[in-house]
C-alpha cells in the first residue's frame, strides 16, 4: 500500500515508508495463542480467589452463629473461659483470615510521580500536533494525558483500579527525555509508534486485569502491614488466649505459598505475552517510520542510559561542592563523549550510517553480545527485534533533526523544561530536598565536573594499569629498606623499568577482572552456595561441570597470583625507580614521594574497611528486599549486625577525625578525612527511639556507610593520580639534571 509523504503544516513530521506491504501489521497467530493462554490462567485465579473468600466468608458466619456461645451445661468460670479462650479467638481468627483475602482490594498503589511531569498543549504545541498526526496514522486513540521524565524510555501506563476491570481504561504516555536526547526525529517517530502500537492492542486491556491481579496476591503474600503486625502481638499474648494466632499463621504461610505459585504462573505467561506484544507493537512502528529507525533507536538505547547514569552520577558529586546545574541532558551528551574516549570507541552509541542497498546492510544486534534472556524479560533480545523489524525490509528517508524541536515553543521554553525536570531529578533521585536550588549554567558545573574527573581518570599512557585496582604497596617499608639497603639507583633500574613499561597492560588487568569475578562465584559453587543452571557454569573461558569446581578455583587461585605477583613487581620498581631519582634530587622530593604513598595506603586501609561493612549492609537489604518475612524473623539481629558495625567504625571515624588530607590533584587539601568521607557526620553509636527512630537509624546507617565506601575510592584514586604526577615532575626534573642540553 502507497503512503504520502507530509509536507507544509507537517514540517516536523517526518516521512513514512513509500510502500508498506498489507499484512505487515497483522497479528500472528502465536500472538493469540498467548493471549487465551493469560485469559485462562485469569479466570483460574478468579475461580480459586472466590473460593478461598467463599469458604473465609463462611468460617466468618460459622463461628459467629454456628459455634455455641455457651458451653453445654457450663457454669461460672467454666462458661467464661469457653467465651475467652475458644469462642472469642475463633471469631477473631475467622475475621483475620476474611482481612487478609480482602485487603488487597482496597489497597491503592502510590500515586508518587517522582520525577514524571505532565506536559499542556499550550506550552508544547509541535509535540502534541506530532502525536495526534502519528495516533492518526498507526489507527490509535489519543492518549489520556502525556507525562515526560528524566528517563531513557517511552512507555504506556495507566491508572489501574479495580474500575478498570469493567469499563475502558485510557492510557496515559510517558516520555523519556533521556533517550529525546539521543534521538532524530525519525528514530523518535519509532519510537512513539512503538508504545502506540501497544495502545491499538486489545491484549493491553488484559495488562490492566494482570496489574489489579498482582496487587491483590502482592498485598496478600509480599506486603507486611499492621494485619501483620497485630498476628505478631497476638502470638506474645498468653498461650491459652493466643493458640488460634499459631493456626492463623500456618493457614496464612499455606495462602501465600499457593498464591505465590499462581503469582509466578500468571506473571510467566503474561511475560511471554508481553514479548509477543512488543514483537508486534516493532512492526506497526515499522510500517510507519521504515525499519532502520526502529533498529538505530533500539541501538542508541545503551548508550543513552549508561551517559544519563554516568552524567546524574557527575551532578551528585558536583552537589557535594555546591555545584549545581539547571540542564541535565547537556551533561549526558557530555558524559557520552567521555564514554568514547574511555571506551577507546568514537563512535559509541552511534550507529554506522544507513546504506542505499538493503542487502548490503550488516546488523547492529549480535546474539553474542547480548545477555541471556529469563522467563521474566518483558522485552525480546535485540538482535531478534532486529531480524524482525528488517523481515521485510522497509525503506523511509530519514529525519536527522534532533527531537529537541518538538519541546517547547521557542528555545527558552525548551530549557525551562529541561530545568524543571533536572530539578525533579535532584529532589528524587539524588535526594536532595532544597526549595530553590540554586541552579547554575550547565557549562560552568561541566567545568568543574571535567576537573574531577581529569583527577580521577589515569592518562592513558599509562595503558590501563591503575584502572579499578589499588597499589599493592603493603610492603612499603621493606621496599625503601631494600632500595637504602642495596644502594638502587635510577640508572639500574631503569633498563627494567622500561622494558616493564613498554607493555600494555589492559589486557592483563582485564583478565585479572574477569579471574576475580569467576573466583567469588567459583567459590560460592565450591561452598554450596549458589547451584548453576543445568549443573554447568563458565570460568577460564570455557565450560565446566559442577564436578569440576574445586579443579577450576584451584586454577583460577594460581592465575590470579600470578597476575598479582606481576602487578607487585611493577608497583615496586615503578616506586623504587623514583625513589632512586627523588634521592638524587633532594631529602625533601624524597620524603614528598615517600609521603604520598603511605597517605595512600593510609586512604585504602579506610577504603578496604567501609567496602567489608558496605558489603555486609547490603547483603542483609538484598535479604530483606527478597523476603518480607526476613526482618520481622531476624530483625534483632538485624539491629544487633548494624549496632556492631557502628561501634566497629568508631574508632576508624575518630582517625579520619584526626587525619587531614594533603594537597592532591584537584583538591587544596587541609580538609579532615571525617569532613569529606562522612559530609553529614554518623548517627549516634547506639539506636536511641527518642534521638532518632530506629528506621530512620538503619537507614541513614546504611546511606552513611556505603556513601563514605565510594567517597573514600574517589579519594584513594585522586591520591594515586597524584602519586604519578609527582613522580613524573620528579623524572623531569631528574633527565634535566642528567641532561641539563634537555632542558632548553
Amino acid at each position: 500500500m502507497s503512503r504520502p509523504t507530509m509536507a507544509g503544516n507537517d514540517s516536523f513530521y517526518p516521512p513514512g515508508p513509500a510502500v508498506v506491504p498489507e499484512d505487515l501489521v497483522q497479528v500472528p497467530a502465536g500472538y493469540k495463542r498467548q493471549v487465551i493462554l493469560v485469559l485462562c490462567c485469569l479466570y483460574f485465579f478468579v475461580i480459586v480467589y472466590l473460593a478461598l473468600l467463599g469458604g473465609a466468608t463462611w468460617l466468618v458466619y460459622w463461628t459467629v452463629t454456628g459455634l455455641s456461645w455457651t458451653m453445654a451445661d457450663s457454669r461460672g468460670h467454666g462458661a467464661l473461659w469457653y467465651l475467652i479462650a475458644l469462642k472469642i479467638p475463633a471469631m477473631l481468627g475467622s475475621v483475620l483470615l476474611w482481612l487478609f483475602l480482602v485487603k488487597g482490594l482496597f489497597k491503592r498503589p502510590q500515586r508518587s510521580r517522582g520525577t514524571m511531569l505532565e506536559l499542556k498543549e499550550q506550552e508544547h504545541p509541535r509535540l502534541f500536533a506530532f502525536i495526534r498526526r502519528l495516533c492518526q496514522e498507526v489507527g490509535a486513540q489519543f492518549p489520556k494525558r502525556v507525562y515526560v521524565n528524566h528517563e531513557t524510555n517511552a512507555a504506556v501506563f495507566y491508572d489501574a483500579s479495580l474500575l478498570g476491570l469493567f469499563w475502558p481504561v485510557r492510557k496515559n504516555l510517558l516520555i523519556g527525555l533521556g533517550l529525546v536526547n539521543t534521538l532524530n526525529l525519525s528514530e523518535f517517530k519509532a519510537a512513539l509508534a512503538h508504545e502506540f502500537g501497544h495502545f491499538s492492542q486489545s491484549a493491553m486491556k488484559l495488562g490492566s486485569y494482570v496489574y489489579t491481579v498482582n496487587r491483590l496476591i502482592l498485598a496478600m503474600v509480599y506486603e507486611r502491614d499492621r494485619w501483620d503486625d497485630f498476628l505478631d502481638a497476638w502470638k506474645r499474648w498468653d498461650i491459652r488466649l493466643s493458640w488460634m494466632a499459631y493456626i492463623l499463621g500456618w493457614c496464612t504461610w499455606a495462602l501465600r505459598k499457593l498464591l505465590g505459585g499462581l503469582f509466578y504462573l500468571i506473571n510467566i505467561v503474561e511475560r511471554r505475552l508481553s514479548r509477543e506484544m512488543e514483537f508486534h507493537a516493532d512492526k506497526v512502528a515499522v510500517s510507519v517510520a521504515g525499519s532502520e529507525a526502529l533498529v538505530r533507536c533500539l541501538y542508541k538505547l545503551e548508550s543513552s542510559t549508561e551517559s544519563l547514569a554516568a552524567a546524574i552520577s557527575d551532578l551528585y558529586w558536583a552537589s557535594e561542592r555546591k555545584f549545581y546545574s539547571r540542564d541535565l541532558y547537556y551533561h549526558q551528551s557530555r558524559a557520552l563523549e567521555r564514554l568514547r574516549r574511555i571506551k577507546g570507541e568514537p563512535n559509541y552509541g552511534l550507529p554506522p550510517p544507513v546504506v542505499s542497498d538493503p542487502k548490503r546492510r550488516q546488523p547492529l544486534f549480535r546474539p553474542e553480545q547480548q545477555r541471556p534472556t529469563s522467563p521474566w524479560d518483558t522485552h525480546p533480545p535485540d538482535y531478534l527485534r532486529e531480524r524482525r523489524a528488517c523481515q521485510p525490509y522497509i525503506v523511509a528517508q530519514q529525519d536527522e533533526r534532533s527531537s529537541w524541536i518538538l519541546f517547547g515553543r521557542n528555545p527558552a521554553e525548551l530549557a525551562q523544561l529541561k530545568e524543571k525536570v533536572t530539578r525533579k531529578v535532584y529532589r528524587y533521585v539524588l535526594g536532595i530536598k532544597t526549595r530553590n536550588l540554586p541552579l547554575q549554567e550547565p557549562q560552568m558545573v561541566q567545568q568543574e565536573i571535567d576537573a574531577e574527573q581529569e583527577a580521577l581518570t589515569f592518562d592513558p599512557k599509562y595503558r590501563g594499569l591503575y584502572d579499578d585496582r589499588f597499589l599493592f604497596i603493603e610492603h612499603l617499608e621493606d621496599w625503601v629498606q631494600e632500595a637504602e639497603l642495596q644502594g638502587l639507583s635510577a640508572e639500574l633500574l631503569q633498563p627494567r623499568y622500561r622494558e616493564l613499561w613498554s607493555r600494555d597492560w589492559r589486557p592483563v588487568l582485564r583478565q585479572w577482572g574477569e579471574y576475580l569475578s569467576e573466583l567469588s562465584t567459583v567459590r560460592a559453587i565450591v561452598e554450596g552456595k549458589k547451584q548453576p543452571k543445568h549443573g554447568r557454569f563458565r570460568a577460564l573461558g570455557r565450560q565446566w561441570s559442577v564436578s569440576q569446581a574445586r579443579q577450576v578455583l584451584n586454577r583460577l587461585e594460581r592465575e590470579l597470583g600470578r597476575i598479582t605477583d606481576e602487578l607487585k613487581q611493577v608497583d615496586k620498581l615503578t616506586f623504587q625507580y623514583h625513589y632512586a631519582m627523588a634521592s638524587q634530587l633532594s631529602r625533601q622530593a624524597q620524603e614528598g614521594l615517600l609521603d604520598y604513598y603511605r597517605w595512600t595506603r593510609r586512604v585504602e586501609q579506610w577504603a578496604v574497611g567501609l567496602r567489608q561493612w558496605a558489603a555486609m549492609i547490603e547483603a542483609v537489604e538484598e535479604m530483606m528486599t527478597a523476603d518480607p518475612d526476613f526482618a520481622r524473623a531476624h530483625g534483632g539481629s538485624v539491629v544487633e549486625l548494624f549496632t556492631r558495625i557502628r561501634h566497629d567504625l568508631e574508632p576508624v571515624y575518630l582517625d579520619m577525625c584526626r587525619a587531614r588530607i594533603p594537597k592532591l590533584v584537584g583538591l587544596s587539601g587541609d580538609q579532615r578525612v571525617s569532613q569529606v568521607l562522612f559530609p553529614r557526620g554518623l548517627v549516634p553509636l547506639e539506636p536511641d527511639e527518642e534521638v532518632m527512630p530506629l528506621g530512620e537509624w538503619l537507614a541513614n546507617l546504611s546511606q552513611q556507610v556505603c556513601s563514605a565506601h565510594t567517597r573514600a575510592l574517589r579519594l584513594y584514586a585522586r591520591s594515586v593520580s597524584t602519586i604519578l604526577a609527582i613522580q613524573a615532575e620528579i623524572e623531569r626534573r631528574w633527565l634535566r639534571q642528567q641532561r641539563p642540553d634537555l632542558s632548553k
